[in-house]
């Protein structure tokens, strides 16, 4: 996870209680009325590792840009990591 320059977004790689679905959400950390609040969610493919965020300006819109890495497992693994 990364929180944000500035303090008030947090970036973390989330998944179920199985492990089975794995998603990227943006937390805002001061909201007014509830503390800590998913601002927005979206799925991946595995767990995100490595996850780096930053402010920039996309087409003239102020946003949030999100990288992560994402590791591959090996058909011989599958079977023996649960």
């Amino acid at each position: 996870m990364v929180v944000l320059p500035g303090g008030k977004y947090l970036v973390a790689s989330a998944c179920n209680l199985a492990k089975t679905h794995y998603s990227l959400v943006v937390y805002v950390l001061d909201h007014r009325i509830r503390g800590i609040v998913p601002l927005a969610e979206t799925p991946v493919r595995g767990k995100a590792y490595n996850i780096c965020a930053k402010y920039m300006s996309v087409e003239g819109t102020p946003s949030i840009l999100i990288g992560y890495i994402r590791r591959k497992t090996l058909k011989s693994h599958q079977s023996t990591n649960r």
